[in-house]
C-alpha cells in the first residue's frame, strides 16, 4: 500500500535527497536516480508550471473511433482510403450528435 505524505518545503527536499530515510526508515541511499534537488530546482519547476496557460486534451470518443478503424488498415483488411472514409463518417456523426 502506498502512503501519501504531506511534507512542507525544505523537509520535502531533505526527504527526497535522503531516499526517505529521515521520515520513513529508508536506507539513506538517496533518491535512487543519482541526483539531489535544491530549493533552486523547486523554484525553477514551479515557475514552469505557473507559466502554463493551456493543456493538450484529446477527445476520447474520436480517439476510440480512430483506434477501432486503424486496426483494419494495419491488419490489411482495408486500404487507407476506405479506413479514412469510414472514420470520417463516424466522427462526423459524433460531432453532429453533440450539436
Amino acid at each position: 500500500m502506498t502512503r501519501i505524505i504531506s511534507i512542507p518545503g525544505s523537509a520535502a527536499i531533505e526527504y527526497y535527497n535522503n531516499g526517505g530515510s529521515s521520515f520513513m526508515g529508508g536506507n539513506g541511499g538517496g533518491s535512487g536516480i543519482g541526483m539531489k534537488i535544491s530549493t533552486k530546482d523547486i523554484d525553477f519547476i514551479e515557475n514552469i508550471i505557473l507559466s502554463c496557460s493551456s493543456i493538450l486534451s484529446e477527445d476520447s470518443d474520436i480517439s476510440i473511433i480512430l483506434i477501432e478503424e486503424m486496426s483494419a488498415y494495419f491488419t490489411g483488411q482495408k486500404d487507407l482510403d476506405a479506413v479514412i472514409k469510414i472514420a470520417e463518417n463516424r466522427i462526423q456523426k459524433v460531432l453532429d450528435e453533440r450539436g
